[in-house]
């Protein structure tokens, strides 16, 4: 994607800079505009994506943990115990 990309924007910026080069400046600074925006909401994305992935895993944790206590709790007998207990 970023081969297609970046000779794409070169391209068009090369023909704007040869028609008005004060319009070029603004292309080039709507540009860096659009690649920080973009890479601060990346860096915001991936931290959510690890934070729903942490807690994901914590939950799976408890529940497998819950599903197999059940059985063993009720073969042995405990399971009364363990809800007073709860």
């Amino acid at each position: 994607m970023i081969r297609n990309l970046i000779p794409t924007m070169l391209f068009s910026l090369y023909f704007i800079w040869k028609i008005d080069r004060k319009i070029t400046y603004f292309f080039i600074a709507g540009y860096v505009i659009v690649f920080l925006i973009t890479n601060l909401l990346l860096k915001g994305l991936y931290q959510i994506k690890e934070k729903i992935l942490t807690n994901e895993e914590e939950l799976n944790h408890f529940l497998v943990r819950g599903f197999m206590e059940i059985p063993v709790f009720r073969m042995k007998r405990q399971f009364p115990n363990e809800v007073k207990k709860a």
